[in-house]
């Protein structure tokens, strides 16, 4: 039996790593490149750590802090108990691959007990994130890491016990990498 999510904070090496090299030869094909350089990339194709510019919501009542901006920060900003909320809703950039490895929580007092992913046009099955709260790190890991394709749909809803407002409310974000090319990578904003 598969899991779509490990309620572990054992990170599914071998699983991400094999995602890494799929999404490194779609992303060849898709930028026209033989060249892939990793971490530094200086003329073709790289990676590096999925940062909230890199998934900025559209909706800005419940989206990151902050918008697109290099400032951005993670987390949601408003939710009413008991209602699925549209946390991130957007197209993705046109210049980058996302690949998400997990959902982490630095909460005083964690609201968030469920998650929902959608993206490429398929939506995935409702996950409870709630038992990760009691972990040394707060971070559950999908067992298969999500790669979202450029220029496709990534939708991230949140479930909650209580109804939250702020900038952010609650600290949450999506952990993973970002490939795509060098101008992407390095822009600030």
């Amino acid at each position: 039996m598969t899991y779509l999510m490990e309620m572990t904070d054992a990170r599914p090496d071998r699983a991400i790593a094999a995602a890494v090299a799929a999404t490194m030869e779609l992303a060849k094909q898709e930028f026209k490149t033989e060249i892939f350089e990793g971490d530094y990339p200086v003329s073709g194709i790289g990676l590096t750590n999925l940062r909230a510019r890199d998934i900025s919501a559209t909706n800005a009542s419940t989206g990151l802090k902050g918008g697109v901006a290099g400032s951005a920060q993670w987390g949601v900003t408003a939710v009413t108990i008991s209602t699925w909320t549209d946390w991130i809703n957007l197209t993705t950039d046109s210049r980058v691959y996302i690949l998400v490895t997990s959902f982490w929580s630095k909460a005083t007092f964690p609201t968030v007990s469920h998650i929902r992913f959608g993206a490429n046009g398929i939506d995935l099955p409702i996950i409870a994130v709630d038992n990760m709260y009691t972990w040394p790190r707060a971070e559950a890991y999908l067992h298969k890491p999500l790669v979202v394709k450029p220029k496709n749909n990534l939708k991230v809803r949140v479930l909650t016990t209580a109804t939250i407002a702020g900038t952010p409310a609650e600290e949450i974000g999506l952990g993973g990498y970002v490939m795509g090319e060098r101008n992407y990578l390095i822009a600030e904003s």
